[in-house]
């Protein structure tokens, strides 16, 4: 799930913020929660984000907490910005969003000495657009994709 989220801030929201008026309305549609509707920020990057940290913990092996924190703060900065229409801001707060997620999952493949989760800088990356885009006209947005486009 949390490669989905990947997914969803590089192939949507970068673009969305970037891309003037009427593209930055549907990252505010998709990024703000203020309607009390649950985010696809939420549901499908905080949330795994959290049992990833609880897995880290129960295992002993690697604290996720610090970066975790780091990543929910950003996506927060993001969330705000967009919401209060900072197009500068969110542009930079996207960046730093999917940096920090990046290297979450650089540690994760690193750790499990294997490729658990293609980054955006992979030659492969750009090859899961296709994927995610037949994805999300399904409706599938609550589980957005596994690594294998499953």
């Amino acid at each position: 799930q949390i490669q989905g989220a990947m997914d969803f801030l590089y192939f949507d929201i970068k673009p969305y913020v970037r891309g003037g008026p009427r593209l930055f309305q549907l990252a505010i549609n998709a990024l703000d929660a203020s309607g009390g509707s649950n985010t696809a920020i939420e549901r499908d990057l905080f949330a795994p984000l959290r049992q990833l940290v609880l897995a880290g913990e129960e295992d002993g092996e690697v604290d996720f907490r610090p970066v975790s924190q780091k990543i929910e703060a950003s996506a927060k900065q993001l969330t705000d910005a967009a919401r209060d229409r900072k197009v500068d801001d969110a542009i930079a707060a996207s960046d730093v969003v999917i940096a920090d997620l990046s290297s979450l999952f650089a540690t994760i493949n690193k750790e499990a000495e294997s490729k658990v989760f293609l980054l955006p800088d992979d030659p492969e990356y750009e090859k899961r657009l296709d994927a995610y885009r037949s994805k999300m006209a399904e409706g599938k947005s609550t589980t957005l994709m596994k690594k294998d486009g499953d």
